[in-house]
């Protein structure tokens, strides 16, 4: 399962797993999406987790999401949101 969620950070966010904390499972999220239309809506699940950064690795994090696009080059998607840092008491892995 880390896997999966070490290639999506990588992806998303350009973040290495080795510069943060065990990702901790903290929600799973079932939601329905509504669509026009005759099919079903689509069931997705959102797997919610926690883990702790430095602020010097959180400066690296990207800003933008990049798609990619059917002949090869990439466009840049959404904004990522930057949730605020949350203080705590857990110590941060060195980078």
């Amino acid at each position: 399962m880390h896997d999966a969620l070490r290639r999506e950070l990588a992806e998303e966010l350009h973040l290495d797993l080795s510069h943060a904390t065990e990702p901790e499972l903290l929600w799973l999220v079932d939601q329905r999406v509504s669509r026009p239309g005759p099919t079903p809506p689509p069931r997705k699940l959102h797997l919610i987790y926690r883990l702790h950064i430095t602020e010097r690795v959180r400066s690296t994090l990207a800003r933008n999401e990049y798609d990619a696009l059917p002949d090869g080059r990439t466009r840049s998607g959404s904004t990522i949101a930057r949730p605020p840092v949350c203080r705590s008491s857990r110590r941060s892995v060195p980078p």
